[in-house]
């Protein structure tokens, strides 16, 4: 019987794929196949897999990034980490599934709230961020500045909020529950954001909001995105790639369907719209209702 690693790369993909599950096309059923409280056992395997040696990194590193479920913000917060500093796993990520709400702040010092992982301030996690990007390579300082990640309230806490934080009453520090609430929501959106634009291979990109979800920040970073030169024909290649399912509640619980509305804002942009009028900008015939 051959070895295992005696086999050609092309055999050992197909055998390492029959370890990735199919992906549901219900955006319901996302947050059970991915890293999170219904982590699948192929995550593990392949993980385990790429710490053998480095034949087996490099036929199973595609399709340990092929798909990603992101089920909370820390999540979100370490895959653009990875991407920023790998440019060769960029082309890896084929489908990106979003299944945390973009909603989301907090009165209360929270060490996994976005900010506070962003910053990396929080000794549990230890994420070791580097998010300067005078020292990134040029496309991923073009991207991060873009959707805006390196505003003043992404850098560092404030004196007041590292005196109150250091009194166990950081809460207090914040002018009012929705100026944090905002800034929050503006992070997850422009992570997303930066997210479709740093993944080159992008075949599905599909965000799950609930009722009261706005995505205002993420179509401004998205127009941002579109207007730099270094960053838009990516971008406007991704954007038809996007999928938005809502959650609506009725008589016997939550349905999570597609959702359609978020096109016709989109294209309203004056950026947007110049590009779409142009036929740059190419979306399905489905996404669009009068």
């Amino acid at each position: 019987m051959p070895h295992l690693l005696s086999l050609p790369n092309e055999l050992l993909e197909e055998i390492v794929g029959l370890l990735v599950p199919s992906f549901p096309r219900d955006c319901s059923e996302h947050r059970y196949w991915g890293i999170g409280p219904g982590e699948t056992p192929h995550i593990k395997d392949l993980s385990s897999l790429c710490l053998t040696c480095k034949q087996l990194e490099l036929v199973v590193r595609p399709h340990l990034f092929k798909i990603v479920v992101i089920t909370y913000p820390t999540r979100m917060i370490r895959l653009f980490r990875t991407l920023i500093e790998n440019p060769s796993i960029r082309k890896m990520v084929r489908t990106i599934s979003i299944c945390c709400t973009f909603s989301f702040g907090d009165e209360m010092v929270d060490p996994f709230s976005p900010r506070e992982t962003f910053l990396d301030e929080n000794p549990e996690l230890s994420l070791k961020m580097k998010w300067d990007p005078d020292t990134m390579e040029p496309y991923a300082a073009a991207v991060f500045r873009a959707v805006e990640l390196d505003r003043d309230e992404y850098k560092e806490f404030t004196e007041d909020e590292l005196e109150a934080l250091n009194e166990g009453s950081y809460w207090m520090a914040i002018p009012s529950f929705s100026e944090r609430a905002n800034y929050e929501e503006r992070l997850m959106e422009s992570l997303a954001a930066g997210l479709m634009a740093l993944s080159l291979g992008l075949e599905r990109f599909i965000i799950r909001r609930e009722n009261n979800d706005s995505d205002d920040h993420f179509q401004e970073a998205i127009a941002s995105l579109v207007k730099h030169p270094d960053t838009q024909d990516h971008v406007l290649e991704n954007v038809p790639k996007l999928e938005f399912w809502k959650s609506r509640s009725n008589p016997f619980g939550f349905q999570i369907s597609p959702s359609d509305d978020f096109w016709n804002s989109l294209i309203q942009l004056p950026t947007i719209k110049e590009f779409y009028d142009d036929g740059k900008l190419k979306l399905k015939p489905f996404q669009l209702f009068d």
